[in-house]
């Protein structure tokens, strides 16, 4: 859904300026080797705080929804982890599901994979990595170190579908179920997942039950785990003119209507900020305005539609 059709939403296009030179980082030109596309941009230190922990954010950047219409037109293989899993769902998530089976690529690989497929497709979002530190765009996408046990990872995986409103998704619920098996494929621990969606039979994705759960996902961090936060849903931005960036950026729970957003501030502070050094931290999130704003992450990296 476009933020225009959502509660307190505003169009931030204009504040942003023009999107060929994004603030949140660089472009990454495919002209370019990752090795050499290395560099990142940092965001002003007014915008963001310093994080001890190691956190990298897979989102799409832009003021459209992150909803794909099709998996399998997208590039998706027939058969996937999920029976019917190949229906709607989230741009990140599906560039994942188009990946089965191929060989493990660098984080650079993967957003000049990432820029091509979804120009291929007409999205209008761009895709985005941000990271707590600069990461090296020649590194491999490794979600677990190698060195991490099954028992030091943990997961939350929330899908929102919005059953029985105007702004419903439908492909959400299937986006949860492919993240539960790439990461028992990965080697997390089976007991560890914390599964939130909007279909009657797990946790409802109430704005109570994903904060307490992002709380639980963080409170007894250590040096060495592997930590997985996934969030398919509704984004948006709230006008606030006493932020240097003049919005706060926020998740729309099931219950937003009732209950409210889920602030930026509530995830910087209380979720990020409380994992001590040597934790790692993936995040995705396939929901409009995810951005690496919604965590405030002080490096960040954009694919752009040359590659």
């Amino acid at each position: 859904q476009q933020a225009s059709n959502l509660p307190n939403a505003v169009d931030c296009t204009e504040e942003r300026g023009d999107m060929s030179n994004p603030i949140l980082g660089e472009d990454f030109d495919g002209s370019r080797s990752p090795s050499q596309s290395s560099s990142w941009n940092t965001r002003s230190p007014s915008n963001c705080k310093d994080i001890p922990a190691n956190i990298i954010l897979l989102s799409g950047y832009s003021q459209s929804s992150a909803l794909i219409t099709d998996i399998i037109s997208y590039g998706a293989p027939s058969k996937t982890f999920v029976p019917g899993a190949a229906a709607t769902g989230g741009a990140c998530t599906g560039t994942f599901k188009s990946l089965q089976g191929s060989p493990t690529l660098c984080w650079g690989e993967l957003l000049s994979h990432m820029s091509s497929c979804w120009e291929e497709k007409g999205l209008v979002h761009r895709p985005q990595i941000s990271a707590s530190f600069p990461l090296p765009l020649d590194d491999a996408v490794d979600i677990k170190p190698a060195d991490c046990l099954p028992a030091r990872t943990k997961a939350l995986l929330i899908g929102i579908n919005y059953v029985g409103q105007k702004q419903g998704l439908f492909g959400s619920h299937d986006d949860v179920e492919f993240w539960r098996h790439r990461l028992l494929a990965d080697g997390f621990d089976p007991s560890s997942f914390d599964i939130l969606k909007d279909d009657g039979v797990h946790n409802p994705p109430t704005k109570a039950n994903i904060e307490d759960a992002m709380l639980n996902l963080v409170s007894d961090a250590r040096a060495g785990d592997s930590l997985v936060l996934h969030f398919a849903g509704h984004g948006s931005n709230i006008r606030d003119p006493e932020r240097a960036d003049r919005v706060d950026h926020v998740l729309l729970p099931a219950d937003h209507q009732e209950a409210g957003c889920i602030w930026d501030d509530f995830v910087l502070d209380k979720v990020l900020m409380a994992l001590p050094a040597g934790v790692s931290l993936f995040c995705i999130f396939d929901c409009v305005h995810s951005g690496g704003t919604v965590v405030d992450l002080p490096f960040a990296i954009t694919g752009t539609p040359r590659v």
